[in-house]
């Protein structure tokens, strides 16, 4: 199967970013990175992700090209992230008009930014920055809970989701069997317009062990009108956890890092942070 990108691109030694194959697996995202998922999926929205990217790459210019696409393909988070943003902004200068030169030599530094953006009266250097932040949590296994999560959102349900609330930790993972054994049993004997009519704090739960791990499940059930829905998510409400939010921090350390690697450059250096936190704000930035 040919898209529209790769059709053009035939003449390009490089390959698009994404594989020219068949897909059949409509299902959501559940223990894998974020390229495998864009890569496997079929729906027609993420179809129409893989063709804008493939088609801003066919752009792209052959000699930094492969080395963008490795990046984008890269099973590593903070690597597949930097290579989108990089991609998504060179997409941006150039549909706003702009002529865009990848990776600029710059006079007397060896260090080159991501891009030098010139059009009309405008010439200035752009560093794209992926910059990790949002709440740090204390409890070390925290980030494992979709050891318990994953396998849980595998199941499905027509009347129910489940909230989920982790008891107990361990740093060994705990077979996939363990955690859903005997989930969906339980939701089969209950009825969700009993548990609607009744009070939220009386919603029933179910104790679950796996491999030293202990969670409690809670029965969320499903409106009449949304039931039997495919590709649901078993999982509605996911475990909480406590910490502190490092946005700001995060933010001034990708700050100061750029502000002198490219030394004092004859034009404006505008520094593109992409900050994956769900809790920047105004104070964030303007701190």
């Amino acid at each position: 199967m040919f898209t529209a990108a790769s059709c053009r691109s035939v003449l390009r030694v490089i390959k698009p970013i994404f594989d020219d194959v068949m897909r059949t697996d409509a299902s959501p995202a559940h223990e894998e990175d974020s390229f495998t998922f864009l890569n496997r999926v079929a729906t027609p929205y993420w179809a129409r992700v893989r063709d804008f990217v493939d088609e801003t790459f066919a752009s792209y210019p052959d000699e930094h090209a492969e080395e963008l696409r490795m990046r984008f393909r890269s099973r590593r988070w903070p690597e597949h992230i930097g290579a989108w943003w990089e991609l998504y902004l060179y997409r941006l200068f150039r549909s706003l008009g702009f002529e865009v030169e990848v990776h600029p030599a710059l006079p007397g530094v060896t260090t080159r930014p991501d891009f030098r953006v010139h059009g009309g009266d405008l010439d200035f250097l752009v560093e794209a920055r992926h910059v990790a932040a949002g709440i740090m949590s204390g409890q070390r296994q925290v980030g494992r809970d979709d050891w318990i999560t994953a396998p849980l959102d595998e199941l499905t349900h027509p009347n129910f989701m489940v909230g989920v609330k982790i008891l107990e930790r361990q740093p060994q993972r705990p077979r996939r069997a363990a955690v859903t054994a005997g989930v969906l049993d339980w939701l089969d004997g209950l009825d969700p317009d009993d548990l609607l009519a009744g009070p939220v704090q009386d919603l029933p739960r179910f104790p679950g062990r796996a491999g030293g791990w202990r969670f409690e499940l809670k029965a969320l059930p499903v409106r009449a009108e949304a039931r039997g829905r495919a590709g649901r998510r078993l999982v509605g409400l996911y475990p909480g956890s406590g910490g502190f939010d490092n946005t700001t921090a995060a933010l001034r350390a990708a700050l100061k890092e750029k502000a002198s690697k490219y030394g004092r450059p004859e034009c404006p250096f505008l520094l593109a942070p992409l900050v994956t936190s769900g809790h920047l704000d105004t104070e964030d930035v303007v701190g």
